[in-house]
């Protein structure tokens, strides 16, 4: 049999200073204990491929404004990476470059229709590196999902 291949894509998008990174609180989903329990968790914004979205990057850009309403402008998105998940599923990491982005760039996560993100927060780098290096968790105790964390200062 043919198990067909799926997609994710994941949005890195930095403060132009250098000083952080936008990151989404994951809401958990499933029964704990169960195969399909995912915990609460930081991550990158992100999510499913459909074919309806014509392009790995357009479903970047949709995932990115549904989950926090941001719409580059004055840029695009760049492949910085791909990672094979599984033997049938493979996620793109894209940056967006060029847009002009602050602290103070309003988030939003009233276009996710899946309701799956409850939050949308600027991280700072000190704090991502903190929890990079402390299995997961920053200073506060917030969990991040560490594969992201690992992309984010993978030295590719």
């Amino acid at each position: 049999m043919n198990e067909e291949t799926t997609f994710d894509v994941r949005i890195i998008c930095e403060l132009p200073a250098g000083d952080g990174v936008l990151m989404v609180h994951n809401l958990s989903r499933g029964k704990p204990g169960s195969d399909d329990f995912r915990p609460a968790l930081w991550g990158l914004p992100g999510g499913g491929y459909s074919p309806k979205d014509g392009s790995h990057e357009a479903a970047a850009l949709r995932e990115l404004r549904e989950e926090t309403g941001l719409r580059p402008e004055g840029g695009g998105l760049v492949l910085v990476g791909r990672k094979d998940k599984s033997k049938n599923h493979t996620q793109f990491f894209f940056s967006v470059g060029g847009a002009d982005f602050s602290q103070e760039t309003t988030l939003t996560t009233k276009g996710d229709p899946t309701r799956t993100v409850d939050r949308a927060e600027w991280v700072s780098y000190e704090n991502l590196l903190w929890a990079f290096e402390h299995h997961g968790r920053d200073p506060e105790g917030r969990p991040y999902n560490m594969a992201h964390l690992e992309v984010i200062f993978s030295e590719e």
